[in-house]
């Protein structure tokens, strides 16, 4: 999709959500103008079919509209809905058996992003949800994995010191972590968030644990900026923005959160995108009156859908090795590769700590790396060379 009809997309997917979440009835003259099938194939993208349906039907029932619609396209639309509600149904049920759990053997824990922020959205699935993370107690990660493996659990990522991955078909999917951050992603946040208990609330009567209103709005931001550095994020990580703001707009101290994100380097980003998603979840929002700063940066999230994409991790670090925003030239490209095929000692220790300890082996690790990866990760190669020899 060109940037132009993208943006265009981009603004009506939007326009739909800032509907559903004022519980306002869309202008059925302008949905009836919309590219619906472009609209809906942006926001399963985006992750945001349930909210733009909330919107999409309450047009859809008003009285001598003339909206056309497939009606497979609609049947699909509204099954992306309710497959998001029953999908947060179920993922709720199963996390009140696993802190039972933790609450019986006395392991603290914590709901982390999504599962926190659903509940800022005015109705259920309007915040769609792909899994669940939970802050927990690393002492206690022997007795969690024995106890996540006995309720039928895969355990996927085993070698990393941050989280483990347990999986359980058809949805369900638990990341449990036992650090925010590690010093591969950012040494500063890594040591603001080291000794995490002492900005967490204790819950009555249980072992579960809370972010004052103050931090996990910071946290969010810091969250964000990690994947804006990256691959990028997508509208729904603004329209995340835009409903902590309105929901704690009483209970949030501006004072305290700016000094606290220009300790994590975070300040400006925040004041960006807490003024962009102010603007474009105005119902009357007209992008025109956007700044040139403010349409590139929307257009960002809007191609970037709801976990960026290669192509913008690639340029991304591309820029870092060039340091300037120049186009890179081969010399760079490979010294991308290179970088690839030999990260630095920081990765070690957050992925193979036996390495990081025992680093005479890392050579012969690279070797074996190298050798394995056509076989085992073939896809990935011809993407990421796909993305980074891509003519522009």
């Amino acid at each position: 999709m060109e940037s132009e009809k993208m943006f265009i997309c981009g603004t009506d997917m939007i326009y739909l959500a800032s509907c559903a979440l004022r519980l306002a009835t869309p202008d059925v003259k302008r949905v009836a103008a919309m590219d619906l099938p472009s609209v809906f194939k942006l926001s399963s993208l985006h992750s945001m079919q349930a909210v733009t349906f909330y919107a999409l039907e309450k047009a859809l029932i008003q009285p001598e509209n003339n909206i056309k619609i497939d009606g497979e396209l609609l049947r699909s639309w509204k099954e992306a809905k309710n497959k998001a509600v029953r999908k947060i149904i179920l993922f709720d049920s199963e996390r009140e058996h696993i802190f039972a759990f933790m609450n019986e053997h006395r392991i603290w824990h914590m709901p982390l992003k999504g599962v926190v922020l659903q509940k800022y959205y005015p109705k259920l699935g309007m915040r769609q949800i792909t899994d669940n993370d939970i802050l927990f107690d690393s002492d206690q990660r022997r007795e969690l994995s024995e106890y996540m493996v006995s309720r039928g659990y895969s355990y996927q990522a085993g070698g990393r010191t941050t989280h483990d991955v347990y999986q359980k078909a058809p949805v369900l999917n638990f990341e449990m972590h036992v650090s925010l951050y590690s010093p591969i992603v950012d040494e500063i946040w890594y040591e603001y968030y080291k000794d995490i208990d002492k900005k967490l609330v204790c819950e009555a009567d249980s072992y579960g644990r809370s972010f004052k209103s103050n931090d996990l709005y910071i946290y969010i931001l810091t969250h964000m900026l990690k994947h804006h550095k990256n691959g990028g994020n997508g509208i729904r990580s603004l329209m995340d923005v835009y409903v902590m703001n309105a929901g704690l707009r009483d209970e949030l101290d501006r004072s305290y959160i700016s000094e606290e994100l220009k300790k994590l380097n975070a300040d400006s980003y925040e004041i960006a995108v807490r003024s962009l998603s102010e603007k474009i979840f105005d119902c009357d929002f007209d992008p025109d009156k956007l700044s040139r700063e403010e349409h590139e940066l929307l257009l960002f999230y809007i191609s970037s859908g709801t976990f960026g994409t290669l192509q913008n991790a690639i340029s991304k670090s591309l820029r870092k090795i060039n340091k300037t925003d120049e186009k890179p030239g081969l010399i760079t490209k490979l010294r991308y590769l290179l970088s690839m095929l030999f990260p630095p000692l920081e990765y070690y220790r957050e992925m193979h700590p036996f390495l990081y300890k025992y680093r005479i082996f890392i050579p012969f690790f690279v070797i074996f790396r190298t050798v394995r990866a056509p076989f085992r990760n073939r896809r990935m190669i011809k993407n990421t060379l796909k993305a980074l020899f891509k003519k522009k």
